[in-house]
């Protein structure tokens, strides 16, 4: 699940422009219908809901992921390598994010195409790793880096995707405590202030 809403997270862009391609004003400001059932559930007042309602998931994913960052860590591990992982933004924004803003939608068969676009590149999107390049997540200021750690009880290492700001590329041979998110998704662990 945790996967899902970091792949919804990555679409904020995506629907902030749907509701300004579908926002239709009139509705509020046209007084003599307006409750009608037809208005209602026309096909720009439902595009315009569900945006608002992804957006709404992804700033409750945004606060859930500070949460994150400050739950219990896990035993310090070993850095031995960092490298940042998210330098595609703009072929993101650019393969995902605007042809799918091309679509007609006020066209009934252009928005079922879209939705099985939209679930094609989520179910890639998850099964990759893709939400590396996440540029919701660079806007709001962190960055997924590969990291490759030792883990000081068994004296394996692994490489994990980690979620964190630039002070992380000055823990190289250091120990550093992290939040497991998923197998291979990690967060740099926080401490609460105060």
């Amino acid at each position: 699940m945790k996967k899902i809403s970091l792949y919804n997270l990555s679409l904020m862009f995506l629907y902030i422009s749907i509701i300004i391609l579908v926002f239709d004003a009139s509705f509020f400001f046209d007084d003599s219908k307006f409750f009608s059932l037809k208005k209602i559930l026309s096909l720009n007042i439902i595009i315009f809901l569900v945006c608002l309602i992804m957006i709404i998931w992804g700033v409750i994913t945004f606060f859930s992921l500070k949460g994150w960052l400050r739950s219990s860590p896990e035993m310090p591990k070993t850095i031995i390598k960092v490298q940042q992982a998210n330098e595609c933004y703009l072929e993101f924004l650019a393969a995902y994010i605007i042809p799918l803003v091309c679509f007609d939608f006020s066209n009934t068969r252009q928005v079922v195409v879209f939705i099985i676009f939209y679930l094609l590149i989520g179910w890639i999107y998850i099964r990759t790793n893709l939400f590396c390049t996440n540029p919701t997540l660079a806007f709001l200021g962190y960055d997924v880096y590969r990291v490759i750690y030792r883990n000081d009880t068994t004296n394996l290492e692994k490489e994990v995707f980690v979620f964190a700001g630039k002070e992380i590329l000055t823990l190289k041979n250091q120990k550093a405590r992290f939040i497991n998110i998923d197998d291979s998704i990690y967060m740099l662990y926080q401490q609460k202030k105060g």
